[in-house]
């Protein structure tokens, strides 16, 4: 029996995706600017601003994963939409201040409803972790693309014309994700019943047949896959945000290399991320159901691996060479992290898929915003103990490298008791 495909969900997804990535993205880049200049914000206030923002995106998550549990993923990603697009609305009529806030909060309820929908909405037959894990870092490639593109496209926009007109296109784009979420409830239910939905009537609960793969394995085994998925997307998170913190300081201490490096570094990464994610995704999706898939616990262990060994680099190489290392982390990145939350998604019975997206995006993004936060406060204390050398920061970005090194073998090792929960 072949998977039935919802491709009318999956596109609506990937509209909203886009669109949203963009005007978000688009609006960090030129706000700053704008706050500078046509409020007269010091510095210090709008890294503040940004830092509150940036706080309330996050506590967000797990609410948008309890929104998904109660009303669904389709209603969810409309209502983070809606509420981001609101935000805009308040930019573009002269009040960026309080107005970002109410970006970041419908971003962070936004985050993770697609890939729940994803969860939702494919059938419990040979191949569905592949497929859900290819379809996760589409989403994630797509996002990356589209923040790529955000920047320089709003910060032109902005140049030329005004830092309105840049506000004003990031509206545009955040109505058509608004729409493209709300058309998303147009597509067809492949599986009803495995749809969360809320209680109808006192004492009345939709009927739940449940996924027969999930559902009669042992709970031990769910509860150990989720665990394991967990400690490795933070600490995969936050081994790739100490690294790269590590190579930061490597280069502004080659200061004659800063510039140039810093650049190319932060144009890779997306492009890296991008191109990994066409190859391992169309890897994942093209051999889902057949004699010689790939599984899961092998992509997730091999992104693990590439994350680790890159993170390892970034801490130990000079200036001069942490290009390569750089590209690795990217790579792993791109499948790490949107295959260890497909993981999780999956590992529990569908009507708990908001829960479990919820709680990992937020254990995912709260380490890399905390790891920068430690990195920080371990390069002060290394300044001034050593003079420049930072062995705190290098230690511990060492450490966490191992840390998720050991997770992704052992994901990797266990790779048939994932196939006894149906991620075979």
């Amino acid at each position: 029996m072949k998977p039935r495909r919802p491709v009318l969900l999956l596109l609506a997804l990937a509209v909203a995706v886009s669109a949203e990535r963009f005007a978000y993205y688009g609006l960090r880049s030129t706000l700053p600017m704008m706050l500078r200049t046509e409020m007269g914000l010091d510095a210090a206030k709008v890294a503040r601003t940004f830092a509150l923002a940036g706080t309330l995106s996050l506590l967000a998550i797990p609410f948008g994963g309890v929104l998904a549990w109660l009303l669904g993923s389709r209603t969810t990603a409309a209502i983070g939409t809606g509420i981001a697009m609101v935000g805009m609305m308040g930019v573009v009529a002269g009040a960026p201040l309080p107005s970002f806030l109410i970006v970041a909060l419908g971003a962070g309820i936004f985050r993770a409803a697609p890939l729940t929908a994803i969860a939702e909405e494919l059938e419990p037959l040979p191949g569905r972790a592949q497929r859900a894990a290819a379809l996760a870092i589409g989403i994630y490639g797509l996002a990356n693309l589209t923040a790529m593109f955000a920047s320089p496209i709003t910060g032109a926009v902005a140049a030329s014309v005004g830092f309105r007109a840049g506000a004003a296109l990031c509206l545009l784009s955040s109505i058509t994700a608004l729409v493209a979420a709300g058309l998303s409830h147009l597509a067809p239910r492949v599986l009803p019943d495995f749809a969360p939905r809320p209680i109808l009537r006192p004492g009345e609960d939709l009927p739940y047949r449940g996924n027969p793969v999930v559902d009669a394995s042992p709970r031990a085994v769910s509860f150990g896959i989720v665990a394991l998925a967990v400690i490795l997307l933070g600490s995969a998170m936050a081994a790739q945000t100490l690294g790269s913190e590590v190579a930061m300081s490597t280069l502004e201490a080659a200061r004659e290399r800063t510039t140039r490096d810093l650049g190319m570094l932060y144009t890779l990464n997306p492009i890296v991320v991008v191109g990994t994610s066409v190859i391992a995704g169309a890897l994942l999706y093209a051999t889902a159901g057949g004699a010689g898939r790939l599984k899961v616990g092998w992509a997730l262990g091999g992104g693990a691996l590439l994350l680790a060994v890159g993170s390892i680099g970034l801490a130990v190489v000079p200036a001069g060479a942490v290009t390569l290392p750089w590209i690795v982390v990217a790579a792993g990145e791109a499948v790490c992290i949107p295959v260890g939350l497909a993981v999780v998604t999956l590992a529990v019975p569908p009507r708990y898929a908001g829960f479990a997206a919820g709680g990992a995006s937020f254990v995912t993004y709260a380490a890399a915003t905390w790891g920068s936060q430690v990195a920080r406060a371990l390069q002060d204390a290394d300044v001034r103990a050593t003079g420049g050398a930072q062995p705190g920061l290098v230690g511990l970005t060492l450490f966490t490298a191992v840390v998720v090194l050991v997770v992704g073998v052992v994901s990797a090792a266990i790779a048939r008791a994932f196939a006894a929960r149906g991620f075979d």
